[in-house]
């Protein structure tokens, strides 16, 4: 199963499409099921061997075609494969948003806000087989020592 958030409303509500491989149409007519009963907007589908649900009816077009910006150059892609669930949070797509660029015009709380976080390359969450997990958050810096990076938010945000 993999999900994508891919967008923010200016309520805050994401946009997002989940994938996953299938071997039978039950899971697709389940999933049609739950679009119609529920309170927002929904779309599900089959394309090829993969089911999706989204609440995004502009992405349905793209399921199951190659993206332009794939996770393949990512930073973090090299540590996807071999965990029972992983999830990444990439600050640079986050702060590239539509919505999160218009939220800029909101003064220099904001700006506070965003130049912390474009310090953030990405947090990472991994789950293993037995049980256990990990989570990561990694700085843009790999020069300077992380506890200082993490106090230097701190001042930031504290206006020190």
């Amino acid at each position: 199963v993999a999900v994508a958030i891919t967008d923010f409303s200016m309520f805050g509500i994401p946009g997002f499409i989940a994938y996953a491989e299938i071997d039978n149409d039950e899971a697709v007519s389940a999933l049609k099921k739950y679009a119609m009963t529920s309170f927002i907007p929904m779309y599900a589908g089959k394309s090829g061997n993969l089911a999706y649900l989204t609440n995004n009816r502009a992405l349905v077009a793209s399921v199951g075609k190659t993206v332009e910006k794939s996770l393949t150059g990512a930073p973090f892609a090299s540590n996807i494969a071999g965990n029972s669930f992983y999830f990444a949070l990439n600050a640079e797509n986050i702060l590239n948003l539509s919505a999160i660029n218009e939220l800029s015009s909101y003064g220099e709380e904001f700006a506070m806000y965003r130049n912390i976080a474009s310090q953030i390359s990405f947090l990472e969450v991994k789950g293993y087989d037995n049980g256990k997990g990990e989570a990561a958050l990694v700085l843009k810096d790999p020069k300077t020592n992380a506890l200082k990076q993490m106090v230097n938010f701190a001042k930031q945000f504290t206006g020190l």
